[in-house]
């Protein structure tokens, strides 16, 4: 770790959290959780395609600071509000803090089971 990252989490880490940050729940890929403050960049949504339906991908990206989860594991997941969000990707990874691209698909069409008929 470097000078300026040993400065950084002791002066501007703290109040970055406070203003910024957000409570979250990382899961590591063993089950292990743990609470962290994590600054989080506007959701953005698209449509993909499915195999029965649309689909809607959710992504957006965590800034999550060592103080709380020293190492993050791409196979681990991240709680924001209730919701599970896959760790897609680790975009950078610096001796302060980690930021990751988390990724979320899910069914755009919210209907009735049998709505859907075999022609």
């Amino acid at each position: 770790m470097t000078v300026f990252d040993t400065l950084f989490i002791a002066i501007a880490v703290p109040p970055l959290q406070e203003v910024f940050g957000e409570p979250v729940t990382y899961t590591d890929p063993d089950g292990t959780q743990t609470r962290a403050t994590a600054i989080l960049s506007a959701e953005e949504l698209r449509d993909g395609p499915s195999r029965d339906g649309r689909d809607r991908i959710r992504t957006r990206e965590a800034t999550i600071f060592k103080t709380d989860v020293a190492v993050l594991s791409k196979r681990g997941t991240v709680i924001i509000d209730a919701e599970i969000w896959p760790i897609d990707e680790i975009l950078h990874d610096s001796g302060s803090q980690t930021v990751v691209s988390l990724v979320r698909t899910e069914s755009a069409e919210r209907s009735r089971a049998e709505f859907r008929r075999a022609t």
